[in-house]
């Protein structure tokens, strides 16, 4: 594959080629690009200034707006290898979000949430029913245990947020009330068994 250069979309001053390499356009030379550390792998990135404004770009979307056609407007782009520092145009794809986080569990870079994980003992279909339960409501994780047939843990989880938030995050789950039982009061000191006592060793002493 031989080597072309074409020009960023953000300005004309610098171009980009299908190797992954950046340069400056009216001496053609290299320009400097340091790593930055993301989520799961290392990337290339760029700066030059503007308008006294410095802007720091990734390179592999640099390669992928000049090189690399995108009809359907996907918002990231993917390493086909896992390797972020390999930004090689056939090394490149316009992926979605969902898309790109599939890729990540197929490499091994991320945990599978959800039905992906092959331990869940729930589906996303029957999580979106308990939180459409929970949603701007007072149930509580019991009645959910006994409504959809699944455990006090997992109700509670989903409740919390803690489980499942790929599916829980748009809800409003109410904080749930607590309840104080004055009735459970022990005996003693404030308890109307001591008050009669009190009230009885006053009428002795007068």
């Amino acid at each position: 594959m031989q080597e072309i250069w074409k020009t960023i979309e953000l300005t004309d001053k610098i171009e980009i080629s299908n190797y992954g390499n950046v340069r400056t356009a009216s001496n053609q030379k290299l320009r400097y690009m340091f790593k930055w550390k993301g989520t799961n792998t290392e990337y290339w990135n760029t700066q030059f200034a503007k308008d006294k404004k410095v802007y720091t770009l990734k390179v592999h979307r640099l390669v992928a707006q000049a090189f690399i056609e995108n009809p359907e407007n996907k918002p990231q782009v993917n390493h086909i290898d896992g390797n972020g520092l390999n930004n090689r145009v056939d090394n490149l794809e316009w992926v979605t979000a969902s898309e790109n986080k599939k890729h990540a569990y197929a490499i091994g870079y991320q945990t599978a949430t959800g039905s992906a994980n092959s331990r869940a003992k729930l589906d996303e279909e029957k999580v979106f029913q308990i939180c459409m339960f929970f949603h701007n409501s007072d149930y509580t994780p019991s009645q959910a245990v006994e409504k959809f047939n699944i455990s006090m843990q997992q109700a509670t989880k989903i409740r919390a947020k803690i489980a499942w938030t790929h599916v829980s995050e748009g809800f409003d789950f109410k904080p749930l009330k607590t309840t104080r039982r004055f009735n459970d009061q022990p005996q003693g000191v404030g308890s109307s068994d001591s008050k009669r006592e009190a009230v009885n060793m006053t009428e002795d002493m007068i």
